[in-house]
Protein backbone atom coordinates (compact mmCIF):
# COMPACT_ATOMS: atom_id res chain seq x y z
CA UNK A 1 0.00 0.00 0.00
CA UNK A 2 0.92 3.66 0.34
CA UNK A 3 2.64 3.01 3.67
CA UNK A 4 5.06 0.53 2.10
CA UNK A 5 5.80 2.91 -0.76
CA UNK A 6 6.52 5.75 1.67
CA UNK A 7 8.76 3.51 3.77
CA UNK A 8 10.63 2.34 0.68
CA UNK A 9 11.09 5.96 -0.41
CA UNK A 10 12.39 7.00 3.02
CA UNK A 11 14.83 4.07 3.19
CA UNK A 12 16.04 4.72 -0.35
CA UNK A 13 16.53 8.41 0.41
CA UNK A 14 18.36 7.58 3.64
CA UNK A 15 20.74 5.21 1.88
CA UNK A 16 21.33 7.82 -0.85
CA UNK A 17 22.19 10.50 1.71
CA UNK A 18 24.48 8.11 3.59
CA UNK A 19 26.29 7.38 0.32
CA UNK A 20 26.75 11.10 -0.31
CA UNK A 21 28.13 11.56 3.21
CA UNK A 22 30.59 8.71 2.71
CA UNK A 23 31.79 10.20 -0.59
CA UNK A 24 32.12 13.63 1.04
CA UNK A 25 34.10 12.27 4.00
CA UNK A 26 36.28 10.23 1.66
CA UNK A 27 37.16 13.24 -0.49
CA UNK A 28 37.69 15.37 2.62
CA UNK A 29 40.52 13.09 3.78
CA UNK A 30 41.90 12.08 0.38
CA UNK A 31 44.50 14.87 0.15
CA UNK A 32 46.04 14.02 3.52
CA UNK A 33 46.22 10.29 2.87
CA UNK A 34 47.45 10.79 -0.67
CA UNK A 35 50.41 12.72 0.71
CA UNK A 36 51.16 9.99 3.28
CA UNK A 37 51.04 7.26 0.63
CA UNK A 38 53.32 9.24 -1.67
CA UNK A 39 55.91 9.58 1.12
CA UNK A 40 55.68 5.85 1.84
CA UNK A 41 56.16 5.06 -1.83
CA UNK A 42 59.20 7.28 -2.22
CA UNK A 43 60.90 5.93 0.93
CA UNK A 44 60.17 2.31 -0.07
CA UNK A 45 61.46 2.89 -3.61
CA UNK A 46 64.69 4.45 -2.33
CA UNK A 47 65.18 1.51 0.03
CA UNK A 48 64.60 -1.02 -2.78
CA UNK A 49 67.04 0.75 -5.12
CA UNK A 50 69.71 0.91 -2.42
CA UNK A 51 69.22 -2.76 -1.62
CA UNK A 52 69.81 -3.65 -5.26
CA UNK A 53 72.87 -1.42 -5.29
CA UNK A 54 74.16 -3.00 -2.07
CA UNK A 55 73.86 -6.47 -3.55
CA UNK A 56 75.53 -5.42 -6.79
CA UNK A 57 78.29 -3.37 -5.10
CA UNK A 58 78.64 -5.64 -2.08
CA UNK A 59 82.26 -4.59 -1.64
CA UNK A 60 81.30 -0.96 -0.95
CA UNK A 61 80.62 -0.41 2.73
CA UNK A 62 79.05 3.00 2.18
CA UNK A 63 76.37 1.53 -0.10
CA UNK A 64 75.50 -1.19 2.41
CA UNK A 65 75.32 1.42 5.16
CA UNK A 66 73.08 3.64 3.00
CA UNK A 67 70.70 0.72 2.44
CA UNK A 68 70.56 -0.10 6.15
CA UNK A 69 69.64 3.49 6.92
CA UNK A 70 67.04 3.57 4.13
CA UNK A 71 65.55 0.24 5.29
CA UNK A 72 65.36 1.58 8.85
CA UNK A 73 63.51 4.70 7.70
CA UNK A 74 61.24 2.57 5.51
CA UNK A 75 60.09 0.55 8.53
CA UNK A 76 59.68 3.69 10.63
CA UNK A 77 57.63 5.31 7.85
CA UNK A 78 55.34 2.26 7.65
CA UNK A 79 54.66 2.42 11.39
CA UNK A 80 54.14 6.20 11.34
CA UNK A 81 51.81 5.80 8.35
CA UNK A 82 49.47 3.47 10.24
CA UNK A 83 49.60 5.34 13.55
CA UNK A 84 49.26 8.70 11.81
CA UNK A 85 46.23 7.46 9.89
CA UNK A 86 44.50 6.36 13.10
CA UNK A 87 45.22 9.67 14.84
CA UNK A 88 44.07 11.69 11.83
CA UNK A 89 40.79 9.76 11.48
CA UNK A 90 39.98 10.36 15.15
CA UNK A 91 40.96 14.03 14.79
CA UNK A 92 38.62 14.41 11.79
CA UNK A 93 35.69 12.99 13.79
CA UNK A 94 36.40 15.43 16.64
CA UNK A 95 36.83 18.43 14.35
CA UNK A 96 34.04 17.64 11.91
CA UNK A 97 31.27 16.62 14.30
CA UNK A 98 32.10 18.00 17.75
CA UNK A 99 33.98 21.27 17.21
CA UNK A 100 33.42 24.28 14.95
CA UNK A 101 32.54 22.32 11.80
CA UNK A 102 29.91 20.45 13.81
CA UNK A 103 27.59 23.45 13.52
CA UNK A 104 27.39 22.93 9.78
CA UNK A 105 27.33 19.12 9.84
CA UNK A 106 24.47 18.95 12.34
CA UNK A 107 22.33 21.34 10.29
CA UNK A 108 22.35 18.94 7.34
CA UNK A 109 19.03 17.15 6.70
CA UNK A 110 20.43 13.81 7.86
CA UNK A 111 20.11 11.98 11.20
CA UNK A 112 23.05 11.80 13.59
CA UNK A 113 23.45 8.06 13.06
CA UNK A 114 24.28 8.61 9.40
CA UNK A 115 26.95 11.16 10.31
CA UNK A 116 28.43 8.63 12.72
CA UNK A 117 28.25 5.67 10.34
CA UNK A 118 29.81 7.72 7.54
CA UNK A 119 32.77 8.62 9.74
CA UNK A 120 33.09 5.01 10.92
CA UNK A 121 33.03 3.53 7.40
CA UNK A 122 35.43 6.05 5.85
CA UNK A 123 37.74 5.94 8.87
CA UNK A 124 37.88 2.15 8.78
CA UNK A 125 38.44 2.18 5.04
CA UNK A 126 41.28 4.68 5.16
CA UNK A 127 43.02 2.86 8.00
CA UNK A 128 42.72 -0.47 6.15
CA UNK A 129 44.13 1.15 3.03
CA UNK A 130 46.96 2.65 5.09
CA UNK A 131 47.78 -0.79 6.52
CA UNK A 132 47.83 -2.23 2.99
CA UNK A 133 50.08 0.59 1.73
CA UNK A 134 52.39 0.13 4.74
CA UNK A 135 52.65 -3.63 4.07
CA UNK A 136 53.32 -3.07 0.35
CA UNK A 137 55.89 -0.41 1.21
CA UNK A 138 57.54 -2.79 3.67
CA UNK A 139 57.73 -5.53 1.03
CA UNK A 140 59.05 -3.15 -1.65
CA UNK A 141 61.63 -1.65 0.70
CA UNK A 142 62.75 -5.11 1.74
CA UNK A 143 62.43 -6.39 -1.83
CA UNK A 144 60.91 -9.60 -0.50
CA UNK A 145 57.48 -11.24 -0.33
CA UNK A 146 57.81 -12.70 3.18
CA UNK A 147 56.03 -11.23 6.19
CA UNK A 148 56.99 -12.14 9.77
CA UNK A 149 53.33 -12.26 10.78
CA UNK A 150 52.50 -14.90 8.18
CA UNK A 151 55.56 -16.93 9.15
CA UNK A 152 54.51 -16.95 12.80
CA UNK A 153 50.96 -17.91 11.83
CA UNK A 154 52.21 -20.83 9.73
CA UNK A 155 54.62 -22.06 12.41
CA UNK A 156 51.84 -22.00 15.01
CA UNK A 157 49.84 -24.53 12.98
CA UNK A 158 46.96 -22.12 12.37
CA UNK A 159 46.58 -22.89 8.68
CA UNK A 160 43.01 -24.14 8.27
CA UNK A 161 40.84 -22.08 5.93
CA UNK A 162 38.12 -21.49 8.52
CA UNK A 163 40.67 -20.62 11.20
CA UNK A 164 42.50 -18.12 8.98
CA UNK A 165 39.18 -16.59 7.90
CA UNK A 166 38.02 -16.17 11.51
CA UNK A 167 41.39 -14.67 12.50
CA UNK A 168 41.17 -12.24 9.57
CA UNK A 169 37.64 -11.16 10.51
CA UNK A 170 38.65 -10.69 14.15
CA UNK A 171 41.65 -8.57 13.13
CA UNK A 172 39.54 -6.51 10.73
CA UNK A 173 36.92 -5.80 13.40
CA UNK A 174 39.55 -4.39 15.75
CA UNK A 175 39.68 -1.27 13.55
CA UNK A 176 36.01 -0.20 13.79
CA UNK A 177 35.96 -1.32 17.44
CA UNK A 178 38.95 0.89 18.20
CA UNK A 179 37.35 3.82 16.39
CA UNK A 180 34.01 3.27 18.15
CA UNK A 181 35.81 3.42 21.48
CA UNK A 182 37.37 6.80 20.67
CA UNK A 183 34.26 8.15 18.92
CA UNK A 184 32.10 7.27 21.91
CA UNK A 185 34.65 8.73 24.35
CA UNK A 186 34.82 11.99 22.41
CA UNK A 187 31.04 12.17 22.08
CA UNK A 188 30.62 11.67 25.83
CA UNK A 189 33.35 14.15 26.68
CA UNK A 190 32.01 16.86 24.38
CA UNK A 191 28.40 16.41 25.50
CA UNK A 192 28.97 16.10 29.25
CA UNK A 193 26.59 18.14 31.41
CA UNK A 194 27.43 21.83 31.65
CA UNK A 195 29.55 24.03 29.44
CA UNK A 196 33.27 24.40 29.10
CA UNK A 197 36.02 25.17 26.64
CA UNK A 198 37.46 22.59 24.27
CA UNK A 199 40.36 21.80 26.62
CA UNK A 200 37.95 20.87 29.40
CA UNK A 201 36.00 18.68 27.01
CA UNK A 202 39.15 16.95 25.81
CA UNK A 203 39.95 16.12 29.44
CA UNK A 204 36.42 14.79 29.92
CA UNK A 205 36.86 12.72 26.77
CA UNK A 206 39.98 11.11 28.26
CA UNK A 207 38.00 10.31 31.42
CA UNK A 208 35.23 8.81 29.28
CA UNK A 209 37.78 6.72 27.36
CA UNK A 210 39.16 5.34 30.63
CA UNK A 211 35.65 4.40 31.77
CA UNK A 212 34.90 2.80 28.40
CA UNK A 213 38.14 0.82 28.58
CA UNK A 214 37.26 -0.44 32.07
CA UNK A 215 33.80 -1.41 30.84
CA UNK A 216 35.31 -3.29 27.88
CA UNK A 217 37.61 -5.22 30.20
CA UNK A 218 34.67 -6.21 32.39
CA UNK A 219 32.75 -7.40 29.34
CA UNK A 220 35.84 -9.33 28.19
CA UNK A 221 36.18 -11.08 31.54
CA UNK A 222 32.50 -12.03 31.54
CA UNK A 223 32.70 -13.38 27.98
CA UNK A 224 35.86 -15.36 28.81
CA UNK A 225 34.21 -16.83 31.89
CA UNK A 226 31.18 -17.87 29.84
CA UNK A 227 33.51 -19.44 27.28
CA UNK A 228 35.31 -21.47 29.93
CA UNK A 229 32.01 -22.56 31.43
CA UNK A 230 30.91 -23.69 27.98
CA UNK A 231 34.12 -25.68 27.50
CA UNK A 232 34.71 -26.99 31.04
CA UNK A 233 31.30 -27.09 32.67
CA UNK A 234 29.72 -25.16 35.50
CA UNK A 235 31.95 -23.28 37.96
CA UNK A 236 29.67 -24.41 40.75
CA UNK A 237 30.71 -28.01 40.28
CA UNK A 238 33.87 -29.25 41.91
CA UNK A 239 37.38 -29.16 40.42
CA UNK A 240 36.64 -26.39 37.89
CA UNK A 241 40.28 -25.24 37.84
CA UNK A 242 41.48 -28.82 37.37
CA UNK A 243 39.05 -29.32 34.49
CA UNK A 244 40.26 -26.13 32.84
CA UNK A 245 43.93 -27.12 33.19
CA UNK A 246 43.15 -30.58 31.84
CA UNK A 247 41.65 -29.01 28.71
CA UNK A 248 44.86 -27.06 28.02
CA UNK A 249 47.07 -30.06 28.85
CA UNK A 250 45.13 -32.15 26.36
CA UNK A 251 45.79 -29.62 23.61
CA UNK A 252 49.52 -29.52 24.40
CA UNK A 253 49.91 -33.20 23.64
CA UNK A 254 51.36 -34.27 20.31
CA UNK A 255 48.82 -35.14 17.65
CA UNK A 256 46.04 -32.82 18.78
CA UNK A 257 46.35 -30.28 15.96
CA UNK A 258 42.65 -30.57 15.13
CA UNK A 259 41.72 -29.87 18.73
CA UNK A 260 43.97 -26.81 18.77
CA UNK A 261 42.34 -25.60 15.55
CA UNK A 262 38.91 -26.09 17.11
CA UNK A 263 39.97 -24.17 20.22
CA UNK A 264 41.39 -21.27 18.16
CA UNK A 265 38.19 -21.13 16.10
CA UNK A 266 36.08 -21.00 19.25
CA UNK A 267 38.21 -18.20 20.67
CA UNK A 268 37.99 -16.22 17.42
CA UNK A 269 34.21 -16.68 17.25
CA UNK A 270 33.97 -15.46 20.85
CA UNK A 271 36.19 -12.46 20.07
CA UNK A 272 34.15 -11.58 16.96
CA UNK A 273 30.88 -11.75 18.89
CA UNK A 274 32.24 -9.62 21.72
CA UNK A 275 33.71 -7.05 19.31
CA UNK A 276 30.45 -6.69 17.37
CA UNK A 277 28.52 -6.29 20.62
CA UNK A 278 30.91 -3.61 21.90
CA UNK A 279 30.80 -1.77 18.54
CA UNK A 280 27.00 -1.67 18.56
CA UNK A 281 26.79 -0.49 22.18
CA UNK A 282 29.41 2.24 21.72
CA UNK A 283 27.82 3.38 18.46
CA UNK A 284 24.41 3.68 20.12
CA UNK A 285 25.94 5.68 22.99
CA UNK A 286 27.75 8.06 20.63
CA UNK A 287 24.69 8.68 18.44
CA UNK A 288 22.42 9.06 21.47
CA UNK A 289 24.68 11.70 22.99
CA UNK A 290 24.92 13.62 19.73
CA UNK A 291 21.15 13.53 19.31
CA UNK A 292 20.22 14.72 22.79
CA UNK A 293 23.07 16.51 24.48
CA UNK A 294 25.26 18.27 21.92
CA UNK A 295 26.47 21.50 23.56
CA UNK A 296 28.90 22.97 21.06
CA UNK A 297 30.09 26.52 21.53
Amino acid sequence: GDGKEISRYIISGGVCMLGKLIRYDGRLQMKFFGGLYAIMGVVALISAILKGAAEYFDHLVVVRYAYQMAWFFCRITAVVLVLGSIIYVIFVYRRNLLKDEGYFMHTLPVPAWQLFVSKLITGTGWILLSVAVAVIGYLVGKWSVSLPFLDVLQESGVTGTKTVLLCSIALFLTIPAFLCEFYAGLSLGYTWGGKGNFTDRDILSVVALVLIYIGQQIVGVIVLLLFLIHKCGSIFKGYFLERMLAMFDEMDRVGNALQIQSYVQSVMEMAIGETVFVCVVLSVIAVWRMNKHLNME
